[in-house]
């Protein structure tokens, strides 16, 4: 009696922790969805960087990092960022907004928005994060179920062994 209520604990406490990394696979992909461009009252970070004027600052410097092949982003970014600044070709609250920024907060800025933009920027990037958080939840949800049914065997077992019914139970 006391083997069968230790493996029941047992199989119980499996099925909580398969829950529990399920509810964590599936909040990590709905973050991931959520990343996207989206309406908000407030986003947290100019509309610089989330607007289209963003997107054309990472493409270029997604450009310039790839022209020159040995090229750190950090570099690419800080030349970017110095030509948009010198040119008035630019909207002034743009160069305002990369003006005053730091070199260091402009590469965090630019990781953001990079991340933000991600599904245009790179979208075969996109669809294998995208896949590869889906097939986590996926896993997440079998091994959640396969925990379940074990836990619901072993229950029933012991209840045939010890000759107990669930007189709720109409399975």
């Amino acid at each position: 009696m006391n083997e069968e209520l230790r493996i029941i604990e047992m199989k119980f406490a499996e099925m909580r922790q398969a829950e529990a990394n399920f509810r964590k696979a599936e909040a990590v992909l709905q973050k991931f969805y959520a990343k996207g461009p989206k309406q908000k009252e407030k986003s947290g970070r100019p509309p610089f960087w989330k607007s289209f004027h963003g997107l054309f600052f990472v493409k270029e410097v997604d450009d310039f990092a790839k022209k020159r092949k040995s090229c750190k982003v950090a570099f690419a970014i800080k030349t970017v960022k110095n030509r948009w600044c010198q040119s008035g070709l630019k909207d002034l609250i743009t160069v305002a907004t990369l003006a005053k920024l730091s070199h260091e907060a402009s590469q965090v800025r630019y990781q953001e928005a990079r991340q933000y933009w991600l599904f245009l920027l790179d979208p075969e990037s996109y669809q294998k994060k995208e896949q590869s958080l889906q097939r986590n939840v996926d896993e997440a949800l079998s091994a959640w179920g396969a925990a379940t049914t074990a836990l619901k065997y072993v229950v029933r077992a012991s209840q045939v062994r010890i000759g107990a019914r669930n007189p709720y139970d109409f399975s």
